[in-house]
């Protein structure tokens, strides 16, 4: 007569067990798993808010435009009349302002110019301006006369204007160049040569190749630090391993164990990172820009912030999986009678 000896099938253990283990074991180790959130939440923070900085950043790339032309056009002024600080200069103003007229001005004020207009200009912000009556007060003293507005200055007496002027400048910001007998006429408005739109271009290819560089390193760095903090979780829970082995828990409800703490701390440290990276970045955009471009360049793209913050948050966890993927399976394949001898 053969007997057959029957082997009971091992216990597999509920998900709910193992939440619980997770639950009991961040509580009792409060300290370590608060480093490992804050390791995830830095590198979270920082991959967000680079995607959202690129978000606002295409948001505002037609204010950054002005802007540069408004310096480039305040560069070939100066390079023509010298230093302007505390100084006065004469605007001749033709027509409506354009977008980088205006930037230009608003950079010719922050440098404490000062903006000199006829009477009957016809410009909004009249605090910005002091207005003169005679074109020889309106020229007196006056580095350089600039016209504005893209339109001919017709029916102009640039005798009077550079009567008392330090220098016979007549600098223009658009349209053809004015006709005033004697004057140096300069552009301020110029095309870039081939040789700067070519470095231009090539310094925006090496700073997109070391905003990649950075994000990739500190991202490293990030699962670097969390398989470091997990594999001390491990190394301080090789008892609790050896008795849970001994007591009849499986390798793979072990390493479901520290899969699940992982995960926690991927998913509340990503939502805090995305969440203090946007804040981050949309502040260091408010001091430049002002809050209304901020809050503009915001509504343009919302569909890439929130493909940005929901890619953060799956990288926040797909990256703590991965870095307890090792620990985890060390855990698993431990032999209850060596964790049980452990020191630890």
């Amino acid at each position: 007569m053969h007997t057959r000896s029957i082997i009971p099938t091992q216990v597999r253990l509920p998900l709910s067990v193992a939440l619980g283990v997770v639950r009991q074991g961040i509580r009792i180790r409060l300290g370590r798993s608060l480093v490992t959130l804050t390791g995830v939440m830095l590198g979270i923070t920082f991959l967000m808010s680079t995607l959202t900085s690129q978000a606002l950043k295409g948001g505002v790339a037609e204010e950054d435009r002005l802007r540069e032309d408004a310096n480039r056009m305040y560069g070939y002024l100066v390079a023509e009349t010298g230093p302007l600080l505390g100084r006065s200069l004469a605007l001749l103003v033709t027509g409506p302002l354009s977008g980088v007229e205006q930037r230009l001005l608003t950079r010719l004020t922050s440098e404490g110019v000062e903006l000199r207009v006829a009477s009957d200009a016809a410009l909004t912000d009249t605090a910005a301006f002091k207005r003169v009556r005679d074109a020889r007060e309106l020229g007196r003293d006056a580095p350089a006369i600039v016209v504005l507005g893209g339109k001919p200055a017709a029916a102009t007496d640039f005798s009077a204007l550079f009567s008392q002027a330090r220098r016979p400048v007549l600098a223009f910001t658009a349209g053809a160049p004015p006709n005033a007998p004697g004057a140096n006429v300069v552009a301020l408005s110029r095309p870039r040569g081939q040789e700067e739109r070519a470095r231009l271009e090539a310094e925006r290819v090496s700073s997109r190749f070391r905003g990649a560089f950075i994000v990739v390193v500190s991202l490293l760095v990030t699962v670097i630090g969390i398989s470091n903090a997990m594999l001390m979780s491990v190394t301080e829970r090789f008892r609790d391993i050896g008795t849970m082995k001994c007591l009849g828990a499986l390798s793979s409800f072990v390493r479901t164990i520290f899969l699940l703490e992982a995960s926690f701390m991927g998913a509340v440290g990503g939502a805090l990172g995305v969440v203090l990276g946007f804040v981050f970045a949309v502040a260091s955009y408010l001091l430049p820009y002002g809050t209304e471009l901020a809050l503009v360049a915001l509504g343009q793209h919302p569909g890439q912030l929130a493909l940005a913050a929901m890619g953060s948050l799956v990288a926040g966890v797909a990256l703590s999986v991965m870095a307890a993927l090792y620990p985890a399976t060390l855990a698993a394949r431990m032999v209850p009678a060596d964790a049980l001898r452990s020191n630890v």
